[in-house]
């Protein structure tokens, strides 16, 4: 497995399916997550209690990528790395 220790990882629709599998995965090899979401708070919610389950820290953030602003506004996210 890949070693992610002090990394940060923002997942794009992590609240669900393949998305909310890649950040666990990404927790369990030791990165931080940023849980984004459109639509599904609660889920996210959930993806990040797991997360902080596995040891790792977790935020969730509600944006879109498919607005022309989505993508600037998870660019000027504090992620957990930043936010100790």
């Amino acid at each position: 497995m890949i070693d992610l220790s002090g990394k940060v990882a923002m997942i794009t629709g992590s609240s669900r399916g393949i998305g909310s599998g890649c950040a666990l995965e990404m927790a369990r090899a030791g990165a931080d997550i940023c849980v984004n979401y459109h639509s599904h708070g609660d889920e996210a919610q959930q993806v990040a209690e797991e997360v902080r389950t596995i040891g790792r820290r977790a935020m969730v953030y509600g944006s879109t990528v498919f607005s022309p602003v989505g993508p600037i506004h998870l660019g000027n996210v504090n992620t957990p790395a930043t936010s100790r």
